[in-house]
């Protein structure tokens, strides 16, 4: 009776095996859905594009990106949090909607930690301090010790955005009272800062790219552990302050919690074949962006440390949810 049993058993778990892995095999049976939760013609929308042409050649059916613009990227991101869990919709976007909205904005839609399972990071974009070229300091060490005595200005991208609370911790920790002034994109901070009208701007490096080469601005910092290579004269935070501030920038690929094991592992190797693909690695390397295409559970560690330490600086900072 207990062989009858052990071989029903055994049968049984062949069966699961070989239904799982003909569904690995046959997917996607039709279109997949990239979901962009911002507007088309920025740096996301364009790695997402990329990426997703690419993909299509491998897996052999269409992959639409669909943008879906609103309540800073929630908007997007919830109707993929919400999907059916079967592969053919998921989530490229920031780390904005995943480790920060949850605690700066209101009513999130979504719960990530728990909806959202990471698949894998497309890029990681350098952030930095840079300054118009009038301001009467060479460097963030210089800047540093004159805000101590007198306050200074910058430009960033909103309360509770990651450069802000990044600049927040520099101030806290060199003893220096930097004022932030909220902008509603980097274009406009751009343009102020190129303009003069205010002295510092918090931004990633493909918008200023090409004015640091002109010398219609200069670099200060760099806001990540290790210099940039795009970047190698340009020193970290941490090797003026001795603190390690950073404002994490990247964007990666997420689907909805639930999906199957064979399918979440198929999307992940297609992802990180379409990021390894050197045309693709070439057309973001030109944009300023370092690509990553880890594998998923590097990127969820990187995702759970970073969720739990921007929790900790809205607290300390006491970022009020808008």
């Amino acid at each position: 009776m207990k062989s009858r049993s052990k071989t029903v058993w055994l049968a049984f778990a062949l069966g699961v095996v070989a239904t799982t892995g003909a569904l690995a095999q046959s997917f996607p049976t039709r279109s997949i859905r990239m979901v962009v939760p911002y507007s088309a013609g920025g740096g996301l929308d364009m790695m997402c594009r990329t990426v997703a042409e690419r993909m299509a050649q491998a897996v052999r059916q269409p992959v639409v990106v669909d943008n879906r613009v609103g309540a800073s990227g929630t908007i997007g991101t919830a109707a993929v949090a919400k999907s059916a869990p079967d592969g053919h919709t998921i989530h490229c976007g920031t780390n904005s909607e995943i480790t920060l909205a949850p605690f700066v904005l209101k009513d999130v839609p979504y719960d990530a930690e728990r909806e959202l399972v990471p698949l894998t990071m497309g890029v990681r974009q350098v952030v930095l301090l840079v300054a118009h070229p009038s301001l009467d300091a060479p460097d963030l060490r210089t800047l540093l010790e004159r805000t101590r005595a007198q306050r200074a200005s910058y430009a960033h991208l909103g309360v509770g955005h990651s450069f802000h609370l990044a600049m927040a911790m520099l101030s806290a920790e060199a003893n220096a009272p930097f004022e932030g002034v909220p902008y509603k994109g980097a274009a406009n901070s751009v343009t102020d800062v190129l303009g003069g009208h205010i002295k510092l701007a918090m931004l990633n490096l493909a918008p200023v790219h090409q004015h640091l080469r002109d010398g219609r601005l200069k670099a200060l910092a760099v806001f990540q552990p290790e210099r940039s290579a795009a970047l190698p004269d340009v020193p970290t935070v941490r090797e003026i302050v001795g603190a390690d501030v950073q404002a994490p920038s990247w964007f990666g690929f997420f689907a909805p919690a639930g999906l199957p094991a064979d399918v979440r592992a198929r999307l992940e190797q297609e992802l990180r074949a379409a990021l390894a693909d050197p045309a693709v690695r070439a057309k973001l390397a030109g944009a300023t962006m370092e690509v990553m295409g880890m594998a998923s559970a590097e990127f969820a560690e990187i995702v759970r440390r970073e969720r739990a330490s921007n929790e900790a600086l809205v607290r300390r900072f006491g970022v009020r949810p808008e």
